[in-house]
């Protein structure tokens, strides 16, 4: 069994709205022993996907993410080999900037 997650702007927007169904597909497959191959669009999809190898339901050896065709690897903690700018870092950098924000108003 092989899992291919692919993160592109051509992806699937996986949301708060959708997740829980989605979620139940995904167990769905690993189950059937199906191989997976996803495109996302959003980080919910790759989080997903990492919690499920945390938790110890999907052995990280099985699983290869894609960026702009560059694959990237996770240990068994769920933590990525390879980090590119634009890689799923969205909600990252706008907590950054709140955070940043809100320094400089209580100063």
């Amino acid at each position: 069994m092989k899992i291919n997650i692919t993160f592109s702007k051509d992806g699937e927007a996986v949301t708060e709205f959708n997740f829980n169904n989605h979620f139940v597909g995904i167990r769905r497959a690993l189950a059937e022993k199906q191989d997976i191959n996803r495109n996302y669009c959003t980080a919910e999809g790759i989080n997903m996907i990492r919690l499920l190898i945390v938790e110890g339901t999907i052995d990280f050896n099985i699983v290869t993410f894609y960026f702009k065709d560059q694959p990237i690897k996770s240990n068994e903690f769920g933590v990525l080999d390879k980090n590119f700018y634009g890689f799923c870092d969205l909600d990252l950098l706008l907590a950054e900037k709140i955070l940043v924000f809100a320094i400089k108003k209580r100063s």
